[in-house]
């Protein structure tokens, strides 16, 4: 494997099913799910972090809590501040191992709710700056659809 990478091949990974297969970063998902189909009595969990770490069943603990993509992750769940700690410094946040309270905290929808007065479209329309045409009517009522749409359109110019 080190020899591989001393020749330029940066992005091999070793299969989890195999050892001695060596597949590209780029093909390792498609290859899992072939490699998963010839080797059925091997038992593997997948890591929550990354889902193309398979590891057994025994190291999977382990694995957890070194998993070198679990710091995404991390920087997504902690506030994380770069900046070492001092006490000069005024923006110290004490709690800064704590998780985000906005995430956990965001509104709850209420589709129940029927306090919610409906849309009317007409009345968006009628507000908005336009000059809107009828489709289908008789000649006449498309006559008067124009004139009443001018007299709105007016109307909205003077406001």
């Amino acid at each position: 494997m080190e020899a591989l990478k001393k020749c330029g091949y940066n992005e091999v990974v070793e299969c989890p099913y195999n050892k001695s297969h060596l597949i590209l970063k780029t093909r390792i998902q498609k290859h899992l799910i072939q490699c998963r189909k010839s080797y059925p009595n091997q038992e593997k969990s997948t890591c929550p972090f990354n889902t193309t770490h398979l590891i057994n069943k025994k190291e999977f603990s382990y694995h957890v809590e070194i998993c070198p993509d679990r710091a995404s992750f991390d920087l997504y769940k902690y506030k994380i501040d770069s900046r070492p700690y001092s006490s000069e410094n005024e923006n110290f946040d004490e709690n800064m191992d704590e998780p985000n309270s906005t995430i956990d905290e965001q509104p709850v929808e209420d589709w129940s709710n029927d306090n919610v007065p409906s849309y009317n479209p007409q009345q968006y329309c009628n507000k908005l700056p336009l000059l809107r045409t009828k489709v289908g009517g008789t000649p006449s009522e498309k006559r008067a659809f124009r004139e009443a749409q001018r007299e709105v359109f007016k109307q909205n110019q003077k406001n």
